[in-house]
């Protein structure tokens, strides 16, 4: 249920970016950094969730 919550977020983001002018505007400015880390990093956490969820029901 998480990584599906994490997943709507991350399409949020990304769609928000592609659709919202004034957000590209704070970013040229400075005052919002990229979304790319936010992602990147959301990924991994759920990657690594997700393996060690396997390791662990293997045991």
């Amino acid at each position: 249920m998480l990584f599906f919550l994490s997943a709507a977020w991350a399409f949020h983001i990304f769609f928000d970016e592609l659709l919202f002018d004034p957000l590209f505007t704070a970013q040229e400015v400075g005052c919002i950094g990229s979304s790319l880390t936010y992602l990147i990093l959301g990924t991994f956490i759920c990657a690594a969730t997700l393996a060690l969820t396997i390791i662990y029901r293997r045991r």
